[in-house]
């Protein structure tokens, strides 16, 4: 959360207010609710599990997105603009949990458009 808090507060304010932090997972997206509260981060949008049932608020007229979890090459089929902002990076976390974060712009679709081609319940 402390991640991706900075990169949220690098964002100049007038596009910081209608950035989405989007995660691949409910566990990242839960992580980002429960510490991202008190580093001023919103809410996360996830389409994984009960994360995608809830929705994607928020993200329908978004130009700007904080990826996290997903590969370079699954957003680029969302996004014009995907480029590398950070990574998870802990040493006690499983292999698997360690992923980039990325900054991505230019939505080809609203999210209302393909929240259903996004959902994942692995």
């Amino acid at each position: 959360a402390a991640t991706v808090a900075r990169l949220y507060n690098s964002i100049p304010p007038g596009k910081r207010a209608a950035t989405v932090i989007f995660c691949s997972n409910y566990g990242e997206a839960s992580a980002i609710d429960f510490f991202g509260a008190r580093l001023g981060l919103p809410p996360a949008i996830s389409p994984h599990q009960n994360f995608y049932v809830w929705g994607g608020a928020g993200a329908a007229t978004t130009n700007s997105v904080i990826a996290v979890g997903f590969s370079r090459k699954d957003l680029e089929r969302y996004f014009t603009w995907v480029e590398p902002a950070g990574a998870i990076d802990n040493p006690y976390a499983m292999p698997y949990e360690n992923r980039p974060i990325f900054y991505c712009r230019g939505p080809q679709a609203p999210f209302s458009r393909v929240w259903d081609k996004m959902k994942s319940w692995d």
